[in-house]
Order: structure tokens, then sequence, then C-alpha cells
């Protein structure tokens, strides 16, 4: 597992985002390309001209879930599918991703839980902004994963599904709050209300890449046609049209 050690999470520097944008190169690694042709690389990450390598195979298949560590977002939940799923996915990686401060002790709490789940498994990956992990960073790992995961088990509008969701990637998602209005259960993605089901689906669209990249595909399609914000303003003037 590759973690912070969380005596060296302190100082200004690991307070405070980088400032400057990260970039991404090739270390002769398998790339991955999302639904919109971008192609990706997850192997060598490079901040500041100093490489940062979060230990991550993209030979290899990937998941992951973008969000704070905390109760709602259930990373232990998470852990718990992907030891589930990797039975079925042998070489399968989990990397989980946090916006993640010294001084948030509750997130600091379940990042020591996350750590103590994953135990001695080295294909579980935990990463925030304390590891110089960036926005260009997790635009590589949502790119290169095959499913991104979000198993909340509160949550209102997920912004790490419309994420995904428009980098071309199936989303499995705990059916709660606003998610069912942001993934169309087995049009997009899957809907799960339990460990054993997320793991259930991971494995499936692992094993059929043509069923994810159609998802993915008509994930892209949804956030397209409702998202931007050309498509607010519309809905905005169309509202107004209606009650003059």
């Amino acid at each position: 597992m590759r973690v912070q050690p969380l005596h060296d999470l302190s100082g200004a520097a690991a307070r405070e985002p980088p400032e400057s944008p990260y970039s991404c190169r090739r270390k002769g690694l398998s790339t991955a390309r999302g639904a919109d042709g971008a192609v990706v690389d997850a192997s060598f990450l490079v901040h500041h001209g100093h490489a940062v390598d979060p230990g991550v195979d993209a030979r290899r298949p990937i998941i992951c879930q973008v969000c704070r560590f905390d109760a709602w977002n259930d990373p232990l939940g998470v852990i718990d599918a992907y030891k589930l799923a990797k039975r079925g996915v042998p070489e399968l990686q989990l990397v989980l991703v946090a916006a993640m401060l010294v001084e948030d002790s509750e997130t600091v709490s379940y990042y020591e839980r996350c750590a103590r789940r994953a135990g001695e498994d080295a294909d579980v990956h935990l990463l925030s902004m304390l590891n110089n992990i960036g926005n260009t960073e997790v635009n590589v790992f949502q790119r290169a994963s095959r499913v991104v995961v979000q198993k909340s088990i509160r949550k209102g509008f997920g912004l790490g599904i419309a994420e995904a969701l428009w980098k071309g990637r199936p989303v499995v998602a705990g059916r709660v709050g606003g998610f069912p209005l942001q993934v169309t259960d087995g049009v997009t993605g899957y809907l799960v209300d339990t460990v054993a089901e997320c793991a259930e689906k991971i494995v499936f669209l692992i094993q059929h890449p043509a069923v994810a990249d159609r998802m993915g595909r008509a994930g892209r399609e949804q956030v397209r046609s409702t998202l931007p914000i050309t498509r607010c303003l519309r809905n905005y003037l169309e509202l107004f049209d209606s009650i003059r």
C-alpha cells in the first residue's frame, strides 16, 4: 500500500496545493484513452520537473474513487469491495484520492483507518494533495481507470461522477441522494446498495470492456447534453420565458 507517512503531513508546503500546473509524461508503459480521445499515462507524473511516482502500474486494471476521506463517502466500503473484486481480477489496483489538510482531524482519522483496512496490500494507493496529487493527476487517474467508483452512503450531487462520465468512464455508485439522477443504471454505469454488489459490478465491467466502453460513451453524451453552462443558460431562458 502506498501512503504518505502521517508524520510528514505538516508544513506550509503540505497545507497549500501547488501553484504551478502539473504535467504528465510517458515512461514507456501502456496508456489509456478516454471516450473523448485523450491519451493518458498513470505511470509517470511530473511536478515542477520532478518525478512523482505513485506506484500505480498503468498496464494493469485500475479503479479509483475521488472524494474526501469521511464516513459519508465510505472509503472503507470501497476497500472492502476492491478486496472482493480482486478475487475475480487478481491484477486489480485501487486508487483512493482525496483533498486533505493535516488540520482536518476527521479526514486524517479516516486516512488512518483506510491504511489499516488496506493492510499490506501493495495495490491499494491512498493519495492526496499532500502527495503532490493535484487536478491534473486526478484527471489522469480518472481517465486511466477501467471503472470509477463513488460508493457514498449519503450525498447530493457527485462532482466526481460528472467528471468520470465526461471522461468516458463507467461509474459504479451508491444508490443514494442525487446519484440516481446522474448515473442511469445499466446505461452509464450501475447503482449499488451493498459492498458485494459493488464488487460484482466492478468485476463485470472489467471483464466486459465493450460494455464498459459503451457505457462510457453514453455517460459522456449525457454530461454533454445536460451539464455545460450553455445548457444551464438555456434552461434559465426557457424558465423565464414560461413565466412572462
